[in-house]
């Protein structure tokens, strides 16, 4: 089964949400489908959740602080801002994240706009493609 995952920077990856804890991704993810072929491993997502001493949470109820998703090689439909970003180019996504927000950092790995809440990310620093997308709280 394959999956549309819409990325909404600051907020979301398809129907995964920051703030939700790890039970209620779970839960999300078996509402999405039914098919237990499909896990987060095999949908490339990541969700992070940090307790107050930035560790990584085994609490079930610490609230997801950071969601990422594969988008190289991800045989799931990615999109962002209603383009694909599946094997998305360095370049592109740049451009992309620029449509998006004015203040674009750049980093050894890649790229993103805190106020925002977004960043793209290399596998290595040298790739000319981007790895994952990732979303967090906005910062102003």
């Amino acid at each position: 089964m394959k999956l549309t995952l819409e990325i909404v920077p600051g907020e979301s990856i398809g129907p995964f949400r920051l703030g939700m804890t790890s039970s209620e991704i779970e839960s999300t993810l078996r509402q999405l489908t039914d098919d237990p072929s499909v896990t987060l491993e095999t949908l490339g997502l990541v969700a992070r959740h940090n307790t107050n001493n930035g560790m990584v949470a085994a609490n079930e109820t610490d609230k997801c602080d950071r969601l990422g998703i594969r988008v190289y090689n991800n045989e799931h439909s990615v999109v962002l801002k209603g383009q694909s970003v599946n094997n998305i180019g360095d370049k592109d996504a740049r451009r992309l994240l620029e449509s998006i927000a004015e203040d674009i950092r750049h980093t050894y790995g890649g790229f993103g706009s805190e106020s925002k809440g977004i960043d793209a990310v290399r596998w290595e620093d040298s790739d000319t493609w981007i790895d994952s997308i990732f979303v967090m709280p906005v910062k102003s």
